[in-house]
């Protein structure tokens, strides 16, 4: 039986970065949910089990690196 696809979190603000990395991740047979607004993230990441967040280093309001910290 197959492992269902991995769960993953993109946070990125810029609309078209974020479309183009989601096809290619999907393509690749992941599980892809995006968010553009970094505080959203949070809430998502409270309510559900990814198994890896890619966040864009340039956030409005903080860096990826504080969010990840958060």
């Amino acid at each position: 039986m197959a492992e269902p696809p991995k769960s993953v979190l993109l946070v990125i603000p810029e609309s078209r970065e974020r479309s183009q990395l989601s096809l290619l991740l999907r393509e690749l047979g992941l599980d892809i949910h995006t968010c553009p607004d970094p505080h959203e993230s949070i809430r998502l990441v409270a309510a559900n089990p990814y198994a890896m967040a890619i966040v864009d280093h340039d956030q409005p309001g903080f860096s990826g690196v504080e969010l990840i910290r958060q």
